[in-house]
């Protein structure tokens, strides 16, 4: 039977769904930049920036002011011990490749924290005064500090709730979800001892297969553009186990040297000449005591 024209009672049954593209201009999702590797080195209302010597190099810290229900778990001074016992090479400015240009410590907002919440990223080409290169973020984080993560997971996030359970404060799981739980200390154990190898990690993976490899006396931008673009082509979980493998082996030979764990670096008069807030630091609780 031969099907007569136009039907007004037949409907796509796409219409109004996602897969015609309805709520696309509305998604709750965080805005991302461009490949999330460049970002501006900015100070926003109440930052500050500070100075620590990493590797013989005055260093650059932006901190950002916390909510009051959000500390920073690591101070500055913890961060730039670690980053002096990591490899100088991918810390410093070698053979013409610019090292980390500084550490932001940022407040997350809301949005993020409940989509996309990170213990801290890398941008690769950030622009810091005249220079650009690489800058890690070490967020902020509410304490006690509670994540929940599915019970369905690949192999790469298998490994990290391992990892994250063993730091965790607690940690039990129930018919569809892994809930964990991180009070400050647990947050700075996760974030100076792992996260923070980890995006230095990064770091060194694009220093050794595009830096390096395109270093010439006769720079050409084009090859170099080139080994930057196939960098961001290779699959994420190989970026990732990269720099995993990095921090992994970064904290064992640290360890078995005894050269971490250290106690908290919190210097309450270092602070206040630095013009920081004890308070985006410290819980309420503490700063009667500190």
């Amino acid at each position: 039977m031969k099907r007569p024209g136009r039907d007004p009672t037949r409907r796509n049954r796409n219409i109004g769904t996602k897969k015609q593209g309805h709520g696309d201009d509305n998604r709750n999702v965080v805005p991302r930049l461009w490949r999330e590797s460049v970002w501006e080195w900015r100070r926003t209302p109440g930052s500050s920036v500070v100075h620590r010597m990493v590797w013989g190099r005055d260093m650059p810290f932006l901190v950002e002011p916390t909510r009051e229900d959000c500390w920073y778990a690591c101070t500055i001074d913890d961060v730039a011990r670690m980053l002096n016992l990591l490899p100088k090479r991918h810390i410093n400015n070698c053979r013409d490749v610019s090292g980390v240009q500084g550490i932001i410590f940022r407040q997350p907002t809301h949005k993020e924290e409940q989509l996309a919440g990170v213990w801290g990223r890398i941008g690769y080409a950030v622009e810091v005064g005249r220079a650009i290169g690489p800058v890690i973020q070490l967020t902020a984080n509410p304490a006690p500090f509670r994540r929940k993560w599915s019970r369905h997971l690949g192999p790469v996030d298998r490994r990290e709730l391992e990892r994250l359970q063993r730091a965790s404060t607690t940690h039990t799981s129930d018919g569809r979800h892994h809930r964990l739980e991180f009070d400050l200390d647990a947050i700075r154990r996760v974030q100076l001892f792992f996260t923070l190898p980890h995006e230095v990690g990064h770091w060194a993976d694009m220093y050794e297969n595009v830096e390096i490899p395109t270093l010439d006396a006769d720079f050409d931008f084009g090859v170099w553009q080139e080994a930057w673009d196939r960098y961001f082509q290779r699959p994420n979980e190989q970026r990732e186990e990269f720099a995993n493998r990095y921090a992994e082996a970064a904290i064992a030979r640290l360890t078995e040297s005894g050269q971490v764990p250290y106690p908290r670096i919190f210097d309450l008069d270092q602070l206040n000449e630095d013009g920081l807030r004890r308070e985006d630091f410290l819980p309420d609780s503490e700063i009667t005591e500190a």
